[in-house]
């Protein structure tokens, strides 16, 4: 049975203020990069979150996040075409990274709709714009690629902000690349942040961009600790990383200070993306390393490792993921709406 959540009202003191708990629901959800931010900005005590529940259809990923987040797995919603948003809590802020697929420039390009009118893996982000219609959180927040506002899809863009629109939310949105906000991962993606027009106050602006001070290389693992597995041999190194195939091509990378962007694929030996060479060999990159590139904590892929997930599964977790130092930037941005 599904653990609905419970709104609870907390308060905790950061300095001399007592701030209100950020209530949130975490939609497509993934392996959890927005709890990993909360958990980091509580850590770091600028900020606390409580989850009300994560949606993920797919079983063995939302295995992975109650087993990283230690969030007990009933609090999955599952299938969002069957979440009842009538039984739903109230919270104060939705997360939804609804799927690329059909929009990515590495998909169909369909757009929301297919042929026959019907709605494709990226139109379930109607599902969540249905969630929060009846809801009316404060604050939205959604993440997709890039491709989203080309020409090709802007008529699918301007249909989702029209709908935010009627719905009773202001929208802004911006292309934010990783490696302008502190990780050398080369990786742009579109956030859309909607606030209730009650609320908006037509002052919001996105986190100013940083200068990069570290590069991929600070965020590898000891060699002593890289699993042999995750060397190709030698007739991959012929196939996919020497030649003009791979790694000397735009689409892969070695030894790069700033890695080219994860894909789900980033986890397989013979269809990675950004590859080390150390004296050992050439090698994938570990599924700690492909997520601290994301902005988890160090430790996050050992742990599911121990936990039994493959470095293929981490991989593409970790491709199908947001960066975690956006979304913590995103968050401190708009908590003036919340609290």
């Amino acid at each position: 049975m599904i653990k609905i959540g419970v709104l609870i009202e907390y308060n905790y003191k950061i300095g001399d203020d007592t701030i209100k708990e950020i209530i949130y629901l975490d939609l497509f959800s993934g392996v959890g990069a927005t709890h990993e931010s909360f958990t980091q900005l509580e850590g770091e005590n600028k900020v606390k979150g409580k989850l009300l529940n994560y949606c993920e259809y797919e079983d063995y990923i939302a295995r992975m996040y109650s087993a990283l987040h230690d969030i007990p797995k009933e609090m999955n919603l599952g299938d969002i075409t069957k979440v009842d948003e009538t039984k739903l809590s109230d919270f104060d802020l939705m997360t939804y990274g609804f799927p690329c697929q059909d929009i990515s420039m590495l998909g169909n390009q369909v757009g929301f709709f297919d042929e026959n009118g019907n709605s494709t893996r990226s139109g379930l982000l109607f599902e969540a714009l249905r969630i929060a219609r009846h809801k009316k959180p404060r604050v939205l927040i959604a993440e997709n690629v890039k491709a989203l506002v080309n020409k090709n899809n802007i008529d699918n863009f301007n249909l989702m902000i029209e709908e935010l629109k009627k719905m009773g939310y202001k929208s802004y949105w911006k292309v934010m690349d990783a490696k302008k906000y502190g990780i050398p991962h080369s990786r742009q993606r579109v956030f859309i942040v909607s606030i209730r027009k009650d609320l908006d106050d037509n002052t919001y602006e996105f986190p100013v961009e940083e200068e990069l001070t570290s590069v991929a290389s600070d965020y590898y693992d000891p060699q002593e600790q890289v699993l042999d597995d995750l060397y190709i041999n030698e007739r991959q190194i012929e196939m996919y990383a020497k030649n003009e195939m791979r790694i000397k091509k735009q689409y892969s990378s070695l030894n790069k200070d700033i890695t080219i962007c994860q894909t789900t694929k980033q986890g397989q030996r013979s269809n990675s993306q950004n590859f080390i060479e150390d004296n050992k060999g050439i090698r994938i990159m570990s599924g700690n390393e492909v997520l601290k590139l994301q902005g988890f904590r160090d430790g996050c892929g050992h742990k599911l490792r121990e936990k039994g997930f493959t470095t293929s599964q981490i991989g593409f977790v970790s491709g199908n993921s947001l960066y975690v130092g956006i979304m913590k930037k995103l968050i401190l941005s708009i908590e003036k709406y919340i609290v």
